[in-house]
This record gives structure tokens, sequence and C-alpha cells, in this order.
């Protein structure tokens, strides 16, 4: 069943200001206040705003792998609205992590679905679909099949888009590349923000990039593509 709390997040975020919210969804956390906030910031133009309340969001959640998730799913939103598609993903990529270790299935659902929406917008067509599939699994799994049909629009983009494939963003900053040698040796992201001196939080982001940037999917691919001529 779907959590309360990103319903809550998602209408809160749309509705229009000045109409109250109903007493069920009224705000009962920082971070969904947070989440709320971002979202509605982010509705309204203001992607400074949507950025700012974003971020805090993601520090106000600690270690809860649910409420994480939330911060993050906004955080993607806010980066997507700036047209930092590449720090969308990445933000969205820890969102679907997250709720899938909350085992918040439906959430992690959407949040595959916005990868989708994402990808699609870069032109990544096999990533848009390998999204997609991953959404539909998840509300299958969950029993929501009725979301499914939440993805025609996005299925109707990629068809419009044909086989044409977006080239994929490959250069490492230089943060980037530390991060990516140290993981690639074997350190944990703890291991690596105690070595970079660094939140946790922050190496989570860079890995989530890097994976998104050199498309794999786990710490030994890393390290084969790094060690690759």
């Amino acid at each position: 069943m779907a959590y309360v709390a990103v319903a809550r997040v998602r209408l809160a975020g749309r509705a229009e200001l000045g109409h109250p919210l109903p007493s069920v969804l009224t705000r009962d956390t920082d971070v969904e206040r947070l989440a709320v906030q971002s979202i509605r910031a982010g509705a309204d133009g203001d992607v400074g705003a949507a950025l700012a309340r974003s971020a805090a969001a993601v520090e106000a959640a600690g270690d809860l792998p649910y409420q994480l998730g939330i911060a993050y799913d906004a955080r993607a939103r806010a980066l997507s609205g700036r047209d930092d598609l590449a720090g969308a993903v990445a933000a969205a990529q820890i969102a679907a992590e997250r709720f899938a270790e909350s085992g918040a299935v439906v959430e992690r659902g959407l949040a595959h679905q916005f990868l989708a929406t994402v990808h699609s917008r870069m032109g990544d067509v096999a990533s848009c679909r390998d999204e997609i599939g991953r959404a539909k699994a998840a509300y299958k799994e969950s029993g929501a099949d009725w979301l499914a049909g939440q993805l025609a629009r996005v299925e109707r983009r990629l068809a419009a888009q044909g086989p044409r494939q977006a080239a994929r963003e490959t250069t490492l900053t230089a943060r980037e590349r530390q991060v990516a040698e140290l993981v690639s040796q074997g350190l944990t992201n703890r291991e690596v923000a105690e070595r970079l001196q660094v939140s946790q939080k922050t190496v989570e982001t860079h890995v989530a990039r890097i994976f998104s940037k050199y498309d794999v999917r786990s710490r030994v691919a890393l390290a084969r593509r790094l060690a690759s001529p």
C-alpha cells in the first residue's frame, strides 16, 4: 500500500495557493513540509527557492530511507526545473533506491516514472524505456496497475522520438573522478566521505551521477569502466 506521506506531498505541491489542504493532508514532518515548499516553488517558477527547500529537505531527512526518498524526489524535480537533467537523474535514482530500501513500492514506481520523463527530455530512448519498464513492474507488484496508465504520455512521446538516441554525457568533474577512483578501490560511501571530508549524502549524489554518466549499475561495473582504455 502506498504511504500517505508521498500523497500528501504530491497533492500539497499541486494545490493552488490560498486553498487550505484537507486535514488528512496536514504536513507533519519537516521533510514533507520542505518537500511541499520545494514543489510549490518550482510550480511558481521560483527555481532558486525550489532548490534551497529541497536541499534543506535532504538535510532534514537524516538517515531515514523513506524520508530521504521524499527529499530526493523533491530535489530531482527542482533540478529538472533548472534544466540540470543529469543532476535530476542522479537525485531521482537515489529516491528510487531509498524507496526500495523502505519497501515503498508505489513510490519507487513513481520515481522510475519521473526518471523516464527526464530521460525522454534528454532524448535517451533506451534509458527511458528501461525506466518505464521498472515503473510498470513496481505498479504491478503493488497492485496499482491503474497507475501504469499515467505512463501513456511518456510512451507516446517516446514513440514520436523514434530511434533517435542522444549522446550520453560521460565527462566526470574533478570531484566525481576522485569519488569514482575511491569507489573503484572498494571504499564504501562512508569511507569515501571521510577521506574527502564531505557528507555521505554528497558522496551518494556523486556516485549516482557517475553511474548515470557511465551507464553502469554497480561498483564492479564502474571499476571495469575506469580500467578500460
